[in-house]
């Protein structure tokens, strides 16, 4: 986040100040946990609230020359790509931009076991899903079949329904693991990318499988079809 504190005509610090976040998902969930907090022992309680801006003056006069424009342009071009970059929901549907309608469930799984089974993210989206349509209206379940810590996404087309899915979720036991269930904070990418060592591993299995289906076929146990009708 940018930080910016505000200063008196003296140069000392009014007591007041202003944070700037690369994602607005992440507003809400500042809100709930600061404010009204100590921001030290024995300190006053922060008040935070949405940032809000009034145009100094009666008129707006243009002060940015053309070439100012441009790279502002560019600035937010440049801001945009980045905020793409760390969205881990955008190409998978998650992120609506709220973060709230959205939890994240760890625990689940076991990833080893998760990666070595090729069914078995599908059946466990499956399960998840089903559970989680008992409380409300789902839009997206995410398998992150490849995290350690066998995390799971939930995307509801309601906000309530995501609160009510953590009173249900949190602290209940899914296929003998003990799960945690909370919102997700807007920032956090759950994806963990396939190393060279686990694509060699995949790569030799397949090959393993496709020599094995070669052999089947050598010794007449395929597929073709044998058309004996003359």
């Amino acid at each position: 986040p940018k930080v910016k504190l505000y200063t008196d005509e003296g140069g000392k610090l009014k007591g007041d100040g202003r944070v700037g976040f690369l994602k607005e998902a992440s507003i809400p969930l500042v809100l709930q946990l600061a404010d009204g907090s100590n921001f030290r022992e024995g300190s006053h309680p922060l008040k935070v609230s949405v940032a809000t801006f009034q145009m100094k003056g009666g008129a707006f006069v243009e002060r940015e020359t053309a070439e100012e424009k441009k790279k502002r342009a560019q600035a937010m071009a440049a801001l945009r790509k980045k905020e793409r970059a760390l969205d881990w929901g955008a190409d998978d549907g998650i992120d609506d931009g709220r973060g709230l309608r959205i939890v994240i469930l760890k625990n689940v799984f076991d990833h080893e076991e998760m990666i070595a089974s090729a069914d078995a993210a599908l059946t466990l989206q499956f399960e998840i899903e089903t559970e989680a349509k008992k409380i409300g209206e789902v839009e997206k379940v995410t398998i992150f079949e490849r995290n350690p810590e066998g995390v799971v996404a939930i995307k509801f087309k309601q906000a309530p329904h995501a609160e009510e899915c953590i009173g249900v979720m949190n602290g209940r036991f899914f296929g003998g693991k003990k799960i945690t269930c909370d919102f997700w904070d807007g920032a956090t990418n759950y994806v963990v990318k396939e190393t060279e060592e686990e694509e060699a591993k995949r790569l030799e299995a397949y090959g393993d499988w496709l020599e094995a289906q070669g052999s089947d076929n050598d010794n007449g146990n395929g597929n073709d079809y044998d058309d004996d009708s003359d």
